[in-house]
C-alpha cells in the first residue's frame, strides 16, 4: 500500500469515530491491540515533539492520548483497560503501527519488568537530554505546575532526602505511588546509564533505539529516518518540524549551578558513554 492510500485510510479511520474508546464494551476492548512501540523518556527531553512527529506518519496511529501512564501509575487497572486506548485499525499490522509516549517509563523502577511482561516484542525509543539542562527545565516545570515551592538550589539539595524512601517503597510494594518520586527527582533522572541497564535486563538492546534530545531539532529528518527504519516504516518526509511543549523560563544565569551540576554528572555521563560505546554527547 502506498503512502497516499495509507493517508486516505488513516483519515477515514479518524472520521469513523477516532478510536471508539471508553464507551465501548470490555469485549470490544479485548480485541484491540497492544502498542508496537513506546517512547519511554526522558522527561523534559523532547518526547512530546518526537511523538507528534511520529504520529504524523501515514502508517502510525496514535493512542487516544499521548500519556496513558499505564506501566508507571495505572498498572493495577489491567491489560484490558490499557488496550482500550489504542485504535482497532492498528491490528492490521502489515499497514499500521500504534504506540504511546510516557517520559516516566524510563525512570520508573517497575516499568521495565511490567512492559516486558505485557509486550515482549515492543520497540522502545529513548531520547536523552543533557542532564544539566534537563534538571533545570524539570525544576521550572514543577514550579509552573504548582508542585515545587522551594528555590532551585534548595530543591536540588533536598532531593535525595525527598525520594530515597519512596524508591525503597516502590520496589517493596507493587502499586505504591509517591508524589515526591514523580515530581522532585530532578537530578536522579539524569543518571541515564542505570535506567538503560534496567531495560537491558529485560529487552534485547536491538529493541531499543537511543537518541540524543538535541538531534531531533538540529537534524530532524535524519533522526526521523532512523526512527522509521527502526520501526520498519516506509520513508516519509516530515511536513511540520517544530518543537512541542517547550518550557518557558529564564535560560541564562545559573552559571555556578551549571558548573556544579556538570561536575556532578561527569561520572554518570562517562558511564553512559562507556555503556553505549559512544563519543561524549555533552
Amino acid at each position: 500500500m502506498n503512502i497516499v492510500d495509507l493517508k486516505i485510510k488513516k483519515v477515514l479511520h479518524r472520521l469513523l469515530g477516532k478510536y471508539v474508546y471508553m464507551k465501548s464494551s470490555d469485549a470490544y476492548h479485548s480485541i484491540k491491540p497492544l502498542p508496537d512501540f513506546l517512547i519511554i523518556g526522558t522527561q523534559k527531553g523532547g518526547t512530546t515533539s518526537l511523538y507528534n512527529y511520529l504520529i504524523s506518519h501515514p502508517q502510525v496511529l496514535g493512542a487516544a492520548k499521548k500519556e496513558i501512564l499505564y506501566f508507571d501509575y495505572n498498572f493495577s487497572e489491567g491489560e484490558k483497560w490499557y488496550r482500550k486506548f489504542f485504535p482497532l485499525l492498528a491490528r492490521l499490522r502489515n499497514n499500521f503501527l500504534t504506540g504511546e509516549a510516557d517520559p516516566d517509563y524510563l525512570y520508573h523502577l517497575r516499568a521495565p519488568e511490567r512492559i516486558a511482561q505485557t509486550i515482549e516484542n515492543v520497540r522502545l525509543i529513548i531520547i536523552l537530554r543533557n542532564p544539566v539542562d534537563r534538571a533545570i527545565s524539570h525544576y521550572w516545570f514543577e514550579v509552573k505546575g504548582g508542585h515545587e515551592k522551594l528555590p532551585i538550589y534548595e530543591a536540588f539539595k533536598r532531593e535525595e532526602k525527598r525520594i530515597t524512601e519512596a524508591k525503597r517503597r516502590i520496589l517493596a510494594q507493587q502499586n505504591y505511588y509517591s508524589f515526591e518520586y514523580e515530581h522532585f527527582s530532578y537530578l536522579d533522572r539524569g543518571k541515564y546509564a542505570e535506567q538503560i541497564k534496567r531495560y537491558w535486563a529485560y529487552f534485547n538492546p536491538n529493541q531499543i533505539l537511543i537518541l540524543k534530545s538535541e538531534d531531533p531539532f538540529n537534524h530532524s529528518q535524519n533522526t526521523f529516518n532512523r526512527i522509521t527504519d527502526f520501526l520498519n516504516l516506509q520513508n516519509y518526509k516530515l511536513q511540520n518540524i517544530k518543537p512541542y511543549n517547550v518550557g518557558k523560563y529564564q535560560r541564562r544565569g545559573y552559571n555556578n549551578l551549571r558548573e556544579s551540576l556538570t561536575e556532578f554528572y561527569e561520572p554518570y555521563n562517562n558511564e553512559l558513554y562507556n555503556l553505549l560505546d559512544i563519543d561524549p554527547w555533552w
